[in-house]
């Protein structure tokens, strides 16, 4: 077996990130081989190295997004979880600027859509996809009468025109392929750089926030 971690880079990575990588790779006797993106836009710079990464035979692909931070036994509990049976396994973790979760459920309480700052797939779900694996696309909640949401819908037709969507997209393919989103119950937080520190400063320290769920 063997993991590739695809690190969908836009140019820079927190060091945090980066620590929580390397140490939940040295608590895990598999071969992992991390695939970065450069400079590319949403969702290339998923597509690009996740490319490779299949190229490379990588039988599960672990999204780690340049802003998460998790505990370093993260990814040995998500090989836990796809050994005993789950193919797609995600994290729930924040929205940076409200704290709310950015998993989606239905009334019944299945993952209806969860982010990819975390997640681990095993590649014949995205390779049932096809090319491209991640997209843009416009997408409904579809609720009923008393307001209880049922699913989710794409509009195949329509691109979407604000930020990201990539998440829903993959999410979307994985459950109608009869998958469930199995969620691990590690604490992820999702950072955000406040202030860029200035140049030539001894004490130049950059300004980060760490956020953790405040509301589901």
């Amino acid at each position: 077996m063997k993991i590739g971690c695809i690190l969908p880079s836009r140019g820079m990575v927190f060091s945090r990130t980066m620590e929580s990588v390397f140490n939940n790779i040295k608590n895990v006797d598999i071969p992992i081989e991390l695939y970065m993106a450069h400079d590319l836009p949403l969702p290339d710079c998923f597509n690009v190295p996740l490319q490779k990464a299949l190229d490379d035979e990588c039988d599960l692909i672990w999204f780690v997004e340049e802003d998460m931070i998790f505990p370093d036994d993260t990814l040995k509990k998500m090989i836990d979880d796809y050994i005993n049976g789950h193919m797609a396994i995600s994290t729930e973790y924040a929205d940076r600027r409200t704290g709310k979760s950015l998993v989606t459920r239905n009334y019944k309480g299945k993952v209806l859509y969860s982010g990819m700052g975390c997640m681990l797939l095993d590649r014949k779900i995205i390779e049932k996809i096809g090319k491209p694996y991640l997209r843009k696309s416009v997408f409904w909640i579809l609720k009923d009468n008393n307001n209880k949401v049922l699913g989710i819908e794409p509009h195949l037709e329509l691109t979407q025109k604000g930020y990201g969507t990539q998440d829903v997209w993959l999410s979307w393919n994985i459950t109608n392929q009869g998958h469930e989103i199995y969620l691990n119950k590690a604490k992820v937080g999702h950072m955000q750089l406040m202030e860029k520190s200035k140049d030539c400063l001894d004490n130049g320290q950059h300004t980060i926030k760490t956020v953790y769920i405040t509301e589901t």
